[in-house]
């Protein structure tokens, strides 16, 4: 038990402050808080010794804490003259004088624990300047000053906060009430004739502007008072017409009758504050998003590097050209890019650039990247790094991204937690970046820094200027591996001073995300949990959704690509597809490559599948998904526009060989019919004469080819039979 302890039970109809402890006597001043906010006099703390005061903890059950007293307790001087509480100082300053007597150590154990102090009051009575006349006075004035704090400023008069709430507020406009002002008592000097306001004026004022609010209306203070009038003081009369149909006639309140629209003006502010202003101007959603005052900080709580990573995407401002056909400069349009940050360090750990989304696939392609190996995923892109440029492949604690109907939350949870140990996967509220402050703050920089100065950006000055997807410069590979470079850069180079702890400062370490991520994985993560190489099958299958994939006899068939593994061959798979047919099994395959899908086994184990790449040649090597998608979709319409040019080459196949069939015809019509049934005779010989003929037009071919053109040879020809000797 100590000073300013605070005691209370569940219901808080008990209320009990230590004030002070007598260190010689062991007993307590206890103080009643019960309804201290109302009470503008203090009586004499009550006194126990200690097994009073336990037995009473013991008896009531009550638990111990804090008292939260007035904020004003703790202002300086300044910030409470900033606040335009002159008159309190000088209403404290004048207390406290006359009672700094009597506040020594000594007479509070005196007046508490001894015999009082009613001998030192009197004597002030009578010696002190301005002093007061009674000794009730001085009584109330150290009971507050005991009670509250033992400080100067529990002397601040606090309870003037609620000077002014009290004046006389009128029900409903029949009472007539006059308003109040520099008009005169009844008004007499003023132009306006309106009336004051009542409470129901005000139970209207805010009914206006829920109804704005409501229906999402353009927000003004002019037109919603026009709505007030003509919901609030307005008379709807029915008038029958000549042809018996009923008309409405709307007639104005009298002005004797109404309030002013500097009235409405000014309740209504008092009503709307600058919030829920803003609110109704842009929105629930655009406040929180972009006006929301934002005091914390997202790497609060976080122990160290890797605790969290946000991930989300963004569709950059830049156009990507097609990397299939050079002929002409073609775009795959404006890709997406997911990033993945560390929150403690603002380390950019991981990226994947998209075309689709923003979808759970392209933000776990993301996280793989986070934790995977940034040298070998460097070097697809034609770059040579060392581990030491990027050290990020470690697994993280906690995952944050945008609570999605596309993000599979509740599986995707389960797994994580169960395959990689990641404790907690947070979602922010859908169209809320702000939630994410560290990533959205990278899309921030991205477009400020690299982005807009790129060939094919969105960034243009004048209507004339030729649009950028006409301008497309970079293909896909080389828009990463530029990516790749900035967020080298940016992590060894921005300055993040305000993530600068205490040990690093004592380390004397640099204030970069690189330096600081890494300082934190070796003093307050034990190294964090990096991955391996043999670690990737798990990685990819905690992330990635799953998929099916069909075996054949020849391959194992995923999206419109064969795949080959020695586990399939080993396992009898493709032997199984060809005497009892297809049959189809789970994989799950990233969308930043298709070299590689990944398939679990019943016994836990990770089979990588590898894409057929017969002579180095396939197309679809070394690709990501969704350019490779294109390729697909682009041979399915060459394949559609070769069937219809077959047609035309079917039909002039079919005029040639007719040619050639009207030839033998003619050439059969001199012969008569053969009406023999058995196999002809002599035909091997028939065919030497045909070989010999093929040879010397060979020989003369060549002939002419490799010199002056010679006369043939003639000195056999005798030795060639006539046909007609064979028969």
């Amino acid at each position: 038990m100590f000073t300013s302890t605070h005691y209370t039970n569940e219901t808080s109809t008990i209320s009990l402050r230590i004030c002070v402890i007598s260190q010689c006597s062991m007993r307590y001043a206890v103080a009643d808080m019960s309804d201290m906010s109302k009470r503008s006099n203090f009586s004499k703390p009550l006194i126990f010794d200690r097994d009073q005061l336990l037995s009473l903890i013991k008896k009531e059950n009550l638990s111990s804490g804090f008292f939260d007293l007035p904020a004003e307790f703790t202002f300086t001087d300044e910030m409470l003259s900033e606040k335009s509480r002159e008159k309190w100082l000088n209403k404290r300053d004048r207390k406290f004088k006359r009672i700094e007597p009597l506040i020594t150590p000594v007479l509070i154990e005196k007046y508490l624990f001894g015999g009082g102090v009613g001998e030192e009051v009197k004597q002030l009575i009578l010696t002190q300047d301005e002093a007061w006349t009674t000794t009730g006075a001085y009584y109330h004035a150290l009971n507050r000053f005991i009670v509250l704090g033992q400080t100067k400023n529990a002397l601040l008069p606090t309870g003037l906060k609620r000077t002014g709430s009290n004046y006389l507020e009128f029900d409903k406009p029949s009472d007539k009430v006059i308003k109040r002002g520099r008009g005169g008592k009844t008004n007499q000097h003023s132009l306006s004739q309106t009336r004051g306001v009542t409470k129901r004026d005000k139970k209207n004022i805010k009914r206006a502007l829920a109804y704005f609010k409501q229906k999402g209306l353009k927000f003004s203070y002019r037109q919603i008072f026009y709505f007030y009038q003509e919901r609030f003081e307005t008379t709807e009369w029915i008038r029958p017409d000549q042809d018996g149909s009923n008309i409405a006639t709307y007639i104005p309140f009298d002005v004797h009758d109404t309030i002013s629209y500097g009235q409405f003006y000014y309740h209504a502010k008092r009503v709307l504050n600058h919030v829920d202003l803003m609110k109704l101007k842009v929105g629930d959603l655009g406040f929180h998003a972009n006006h929301k005052a934002k005091q914390g900080s997202a790497w609060e709580g976080l122990v160290g590097a890797t605790s969290r990573y946000e991930v989300d995407a963004t569709v950059l401002d830049v156009y990507v050209r097609y990397p299939y056909d050079i002929k002409g400069r073609y775009s795959l349009g404006r890709p997406t890019l997911y990033v993945v940050i560390d929150v403690y360090s603002t380390m950019i750990v991981g990226f994947y650039l998209g075309f689709s989304g923003p979808n759970w696939e392209g933000a776990a392609a993301a996280l793989v990247n986070a934790c995977s190996d940034k040298v070998a995923f460097a070097k697809k892109y034609g770059l040579l790094i060392k581990t030491s440029d990027w050290p990020c492949h470690h697994v993280p604690e906690q995952i944050t991204v945008d609570n999605g109907k596309e993000y599979p939350n509740a599986f995707i949870k389960s797994i994580l937690k169960s395959m990689l140990g990641v404790e907690a996967f947070n979602f922010s509220a859908v169209y809320r970046g702000d939630a994410k402050g560290s990533v959205e703050g990278a899309f921030n920089a991205l477009n400020a820094e690299f982005t807009h100065f790129l060939p094919g950006a969105i960034f243009k000055n004048k209507r004339e200027d030729q649009h950028p997807s006409n301008a497309a410069f970079y293909d896909y590979d080389a828009l990463v591996a530029k990516l790749i470079e900035h967020f080298i850069y940016i992590n060894k180079s921005a300055k993040r001073t305000r993530k600068y702890s205490w040990q690093a400062a004592r380390d004397g370490i640099d204030i970069t995300p690189q330096a600081i991520f890494e300082h934190s994985l070796q003093t307050s993560m034990h190294g964090g949990r990096p991955t391996t190489p043999e670690d990737e099958g798990r990685v990819w299958w905690a992330f990635l959704p799953e998929q099916m994939a069909t075996v054949r006899d020849t391959c194992l068939y995923f999206n419109g690509l064969e795949y080959h593994s020695d586990y399939a061959s080993t396992q009898g798979w493709f032997q199984m597809a060809k005497f009892n047919g297809r049959f189809k099994v789970p994989v799950k395959a990233l969308k930043s490559t298709t070299n590689i899908i990944w398939h679990k086994t019943d016994d836990g184990k990770f089979i990588e599948f590898h894409l057929k790449n017969v002579n180095n040649e396939s197309a679809f090597i070394d690709q990501p998904w969704e350019i490779v998608e294109h390729l697909l979709y682009s041979l399915k319409v060459k394949e559609h526009d070769l069937e219809d040019k077959n047609r035309y080459r079917r039909a002039e196949k079919r005029n040639n060989l007719a040619v050639i069939d009207a030839q033998m015809e003619a050439q059969l019509e001199l012969s008569k019919p053969n009406e023999r049934k058995s196999m002809q005779p002599n035909i091997k010989q028939r065919q030497a004469v045909q070989q010999d003929i093929n040879g010397q037009d060979m020989a003369n071919d060549v002939s002419q080819k490799l010199g002056p053109e010679q006369p043939p040879q003639t000195d056999t020809q005798d030795e060639y039979l006539d046909l007609d000797d064979l028969y």
